[in-house]
């Protein structure tokens, strides 16, 4: 692996909190994505872009976060929409000309288990992503076409795999550009070269301010906007996770028709914001954030911005994601937090396996 130690980066005793080594699987990030072109750049798929009207991504959680980074680098591109399911069942549109993607890590996630049942159930086309478990055992049996995903992951650090394997599978469906695939390998190459500044940046650099209001207990609000809604949504779920904090997200311009209501001067004392912006920001958008600065500033409200200037929109996607993952580990670890183990999460999917029979799902397919 070129560059640092990650842990001289981050300095201190931090290897000894990092039990799960999570700030490592962030900083082979690039090397992720040049093995996920490997494992999947010249997969086939059956499916071709005249079978299909609608591509539905199901997943939940970590495996879910894959479908709202598609919606964001297709948004302006695909002639067929992709529609993301975090439910327990499926839209009644889905049918014979739909492409389903089940999303599950782990292939035991109970939603998209459900999903995956009425999928087979509607005539849909279906391709499962996961590394293992109920998802892969009955696709196989079933010979539904099936993704692997590397095993040993938290779901949420198989985000480069993961979102290498559904770009592959919507190019290999004719439905996107063969020309993305290169794009992935030369962002490998940008994310390398940046990746030791961008821990820097977080450790002991521009935004350590943003770091240090975090840890000292203020909420944080992460904002965004099409087509940098994906690494928003990211910077908040993995706060949630890595950190074991609260944080909350919330997109342009949206915000501007309810949310903005909820400032005075006791609210702001409460929270630090933060935007997440690239160079496909329009005027429109720019004028809201400016107005949005200026009146935080005059409620004494600290705003913080994360900008991109990448050579493609999917560079700046990735990057995004890498800069938020990053500093999520690293307010983990200065709050004493090993940014791996999710225990509430694995309490209520204890509690959850007493009382429901996940393999009865699918039973009957």
């Amino acid at each position: 692996m070129n560059g640092k130690d990650v842990y001289s980066i981050l300095g201190g005793d931090l290897k000894n909190i990092d039990k799960g080594r999570m700030s490592e699987r962030i900083y082979r990030y690039p090397e992720d994505l040049v093995d996920a072109l490997r494992l999947y750049g010249g997969i086939e798929v059956s499916v071709n872009n005249d079978d299909v009207d609608k591509v539905v991504i199901a997943g939940m959680g970590g495996s879910a976060i894959g479908g709202i980074f598609l919606q964001d680098l297709f948004f302006d591109q695909l002639e067929v929409p992709i529609i993301l399911v975090r439910e327990m069942s499926l839209p009644r549109f889905v049918d014979e000309k739909s492409l389903v993607l089940a999303v599950s890590y782990s292939g035991n996630t109970e939603e998209t288990l459900r999903v995956f049942s009425s999928a087979v159930k509607s005539r849909a086309h279906i391709i499962s992503v996961t590394s293992d478990g109920i998802m892969s055992e009955v696709s196989g049996r079933l010979g539904i076409p099936t993704v692997k995903l590397p095993g040993g992951l938290q779901p949420r650090a198989s985000f480069p795999y993961m979102s290498v394997a559904l770009i592959s599978i919507l190019q290999k469906a004719g439905l996107v550009d063969e020309k993305i695939l290169g794009e992935i390998e030369s962002c490998a190459r940008h994310l390398r070269e940046k990746r030791d500044v961008m821990f820097e940046c977080a450790v002991r650099g521009e935004l350590r301010g943003l770091v240090d209001e975090i840890v000292g207990g203020k909420i944080p609000i992460v904002y965004s906007y099409r087509p940098y809604i994906s690494p928003g949504y990211r910077f908040r779920t993995q706060l949630n996770e890595n950190a074991k904090i609260h944080a909350f997200y919330g997109d342009f311009p949206e915000v501007n028709h309810n949310e903005i209501m909820g400032w005075d001067k006791e609210s702001a004392k409460e929270f630090v914001t933060v935007f997440l912006r690239g160079s496909e920001e329009k005027d429109y958008i720019k004028y809201r954030i400016e107005f949005l600065e200026e009146f935080w500033s005059q409620l004494g409200l600290k705003s913080y911005k994360i900008r991109v200037e990448g050579s493609s929109k999917l560079c700046e996607l990735y990057e995004l994601f890498f800069t938020v993952d990053v500093i999520s580990v690293v307010v983990a670890l200065t709050q004493g937090v090993d940014p791996t183990p999710v225990d509430t999460i694995s309490l209520l999917k204890r509690y959850l396996g007493k009382r429901i029979d996940t393999r009865a799902i699918i039973k009957n397919l």
